[in-house]
């Protein structure tokens, strides 16, 4: 048939005709059916492609580190000197335990914890990356404030 014939054809019906069965259910399944041939070709292509982007940039990661300088320490790591001052256990408990604890034990509490702040403070100097002095020094200055707390009240 020849577009001529097929439009010579049209011009003759001359209205909308109604086919002889609903046409629906096979478009539906035909479209069902070509997207389902779609969705199952493209999975497998995107989940290879995902893997193969992960492990390219799993290497790329573990070469970086790889020929990454490694850094050189400049200083030694700090400890504490022996002859650094560290507040007595026994200071802490008459602190504690005996509200009136006597002025001169309170003092000398006060200078221990002085000159352990002190300390402290200077090993940070050397080592400023050094947590554990962080964490020493806030235990020396919250016994430094419980000690002068004590010795105001009494």
């Amino acid at each position: 048939m020849s577009e001529f014939e097929w439009r010579n054809g049209m011009r003759k019906v001359g209205g909308p005709v109604e086919p002889d069965r609903d046409l629906w259910p096979d478009i539906a399944s035909r479209i069902s059916a070509v997207a389902q041939e779609k969705r199952s070709s493209r999975v497998p292509a995107f989940a290879i492609a995902a893997g193969v982007l992960v492990a390219s940039g799993a290497v790329l990661f573990a070469w970086q580190l790889q020929n990454q300088p490694v850094p050189q320490q400049t200083t030694q790591p700090t400890t504490l000197a022996a002859n650094t001052p560290v507040p007595k256990r026994v200071i802490n408990n008459v602190v504690e335990n005996d509200e009136h604890a006597p002025r001169k034990v309170l003092a000398n509490a006060s200078d221990e914890l002085n000159d352990a702040s002190a300390s402290i403070q200077q090993a940070l100097e050397q080592r400023p990356d050094a947590v554990f002095l962080v964490n020493l020094l806030n235990k020396t200055n919250s016994q430094r404030l419980r000690v002068m707390k004590k010795s105001y009240a009494g």
